[in-house]
This record gives structure tokens, sequence and C-alpha cells, in this order.
């Protein structure tokens, strides 16, 4: 039926609610996983129970418009009310898609097109670009390339997958393009105490970027654009500070080049339940809670980390790591990993301190039998 071998358990959706995943045999645990960070509201949360039950969604849902031929009437309308509600000052259009990895595909398409455009100064393409297109030759199909990072995940379609870094399994025997890799920082921990180790981490990387556009612009195979994730997850929860990012548009800038930001919002609950100070309040407990455990079991943690209750913690080996997994399942804790060494927290953004003490007593329990 599919690879089994990827399956942890079976899931009773139905008898899943808010922060708890309940299997099929009828065990109940606290989810801080929750489906590799795709439920951000939680099991059956009931404003999204009231979208799917409501009848002037259904015709949506039923009929698939073609948005860019045949959008409904209220169209504008939505787009305005949420994802123009949220965008960056001057970002005045939205494309919408049905998945990251898809959005991934087309933000590549579109700075390819931006870059010929710019190449072309305003004039049409030519009947040769036009023909040889079909072909998959020259001018038509030209030889550009994206750069990206080390241990970068975009996602499993064929674009994504040549900007996609993080694990072979992603890749193996699917041709790539040979773009450029740059190296994305390994940052120290605690932040405040590694700043000038971090600096010059972050401007390694950011020099390594600009020696890759010059590269691949001598092998006559410019780079069109950058795609970075604010923050790599399934490499290993790595993070870049605001230097980083705000150094990396200005080499975008300064080359002509586009910069995507691959990330994901949720937006119209998030604002009406107040819902990133509770992040914040829940991010700081946590995480404040893992750099006390690592303090207590430096042999086996380190490197606490994260943004809000986007949060990881390194252990001393991967085997550990997959242990400590395996037995917080036992104990009604649902986690994961990412990298070779991370667990990383993908809780639900309701999360509350409640449940983090209810993590932090079986992270004790378990710790102090590794010990």
């Amino acid at each position: 039926l599919q690879n089994t071998g990827s399956v942890v358990f079976f899931t009773d959706f139905d008898r899943s609610q808010g922060n708890y995943i309940t299997d099929a045999d009828g065990n109940c645990l606290l989810d801080l996983y929750t489906q590799i960070a795709s439920i951000p509201l939680g099991y059956n949360h009931p404003k999204m129970v009231e979208v799917l039950k409501n009848d002037k969604n259904w015709a949506l849902f039923a009929n698939r418009p073609a948005l860019s031929s045949f959008p409904p009437k209220e169209w504008v309308s939505k787009l305005n009310k949420t994802l123009m509600s949220m965008a960056p000052p001057n970002l005045t259009h939205v494309q919408t898609m049905a998945c990251g990895a898809c959005s991934v595909e087309n933000c590549l398409k579109s700075m390819f097109m931006v870059y010929q455009r710019q190449k072309r100064k305003g004039q049409p393409p030519s009947a040769e670009e036009l023909q040889s297109c079909l072909v998959n030759e020259p001018p038509g199909s030209p030889d550009l390339s994206i750069l990206s990072f080390k241990n970068s995940f975009h996602g499993r379609t064929m674009g994504a997958l040549a900007i996609t870094h993080a694990k072979w399994f992603h890749k193996l025997d699917f041709p790539q393009p040979r773009w450029p890799v740059a190296s994305f920082p390994y940052l120290r921990y605690p932040l405040e105490e590694n700043q000038r180790e971090n600096r010059i981490e972050e401007d390694r990387c950011l020099a390594e970027v600009e020696e890759l556009i010059e590269k691949y612009s001598k092998m006559k195979q410019p780079v069109a654009g950058i795609c970075v994730e604010p923050i790599q997850g399934e490499g290993g929860d790595n993070h870049a500070t605001p230097y980083f990012f705000q150094n990396l548009q200005k080499i975008c800038k300064k080359n002509h080049i586009s910069l995507m930001l691959d990330e994901v919002p949720v937006s119209k609950v998030i604002k009406e339940d107040n819902l990133l100070s509770l992040v914040r309040e829940t991010g700081r407990y946590l995480l404040t809670s893992l750099e006390d455990a690592q303090r207590k079991y430096p042999g086996i943690l380190s490197r606490a980390r994260g943004l809000g209750t986007y949060i990881a913690i390194d252990f001393k080996d991967g085997a550990t790591r997959d242990a400590f997994i395996q037995n917080a399942r036992l104990k009604g804790i649902n986690l994961g990993g990412s990298g070779s060494v991370t667990l990383r927290f993908r809780p639900t953004l309701t999360l509350r301190k409640k449940h983090v003490n209810i993590f932090l007593d079986v992270l004790h329990s378990l710790l102090a039998q590794m010990k």
C-alpha cells in the first residue's frame, strides 16, 4: 500500500484533540511533533472544523476552480482579508499554491523569469527563444542556476530537490542540476556568550555565497536567485541571526538577483486568539527548561535553541536521540528528530505551560536513566 517503513503508528483522528494525538489502539499522547509541524492549531480545532462545515465554502472544495482563469467572485476579498493582510510593506502581489513543494517550484520559475526579463531589458522573447525552449535548448532554455545551502530542505518534487541537501534518501537516483551549494551558519549557544564567534561564522558563509555567485558567472551558469529557510528544519534546526539574512539580501540586490525565503504562514486564528503572545511565553519557558536540563546533563544534551516554540536541542549522538524519542513515546509523548543528533519540537501554537510540564517530567525521568 505504501512505504510501511515510514509508519510510526496509525492515528485515530476522530479522537485526537488539540495538543493530543490518539493512536489506533486508543492510546493518547501529548503531540510535540504535530504531523511534522503541519497541524499548527492542533487536532480538530473548532475554527478549522467550522470552515470545513460552512456551506459557503463547499462550492470551492467541490468545484476546484482554475484560479488564474475562473476565480470565484469572492476571491479578491478573501485574499485581502487573509494573505495580503500580513504581507510585508510594498509586497502587493500573492500567488496561491496547493502545497509547500509546489510553492517552491513556482518561486523557482518566477526567479528565472525575472532574471531573463531583466536581461531582455523590456524586449519580448525572440523567435529563436520561443522555439528552442520546446526542445530544452538555449537560448530559450538558458543555463541558469539557483544558489541554496547545505542541510536545506525545500520539498520532494524535482525542482525543490535540486535545492534540497538534508539527507541522501531524499535525492538518491534522481538526476539533478549542478547548482551552487553554500554553507549555512553553524552557531554556538548561548548566543549572547558567542557573538564574536558567530559573527565570524556568518561572515564566512556570506563570503562563500559571494564567491559561488562569481564562480558560476564565470562558468556561464549565472545565479538567478538564492533560496534559504529562515530556520533549517529537516537539516537539524539550524538558525542564523538577522545579520546573516540582511546581508544575504544585500548580496542579492548587489547582483540583481532574487531572494526566496521558504516559510509558511498561518493567519486569521493567530490574530484573533493572540497566539503569538502565547507562543512567546510558552517558548521561553520550554527553552529555559531545556537550557537547565543541558546544564544538568552536559554529557547528553547541548545547543538548546529556538524561536517561539520552534525549538530544538542536540543529543550526544543519533542513537541516544532515537532511543529517547522511542522511550518518550512509550511514556505518552510524541516527538521527532531532525539532522543527525537533534530533537526538534513542533508543537501546536496553542501549547501551554501545563503541556510543557508534562513533557519535562518525562524528560528528566528518561535522562536520569541515561546519566
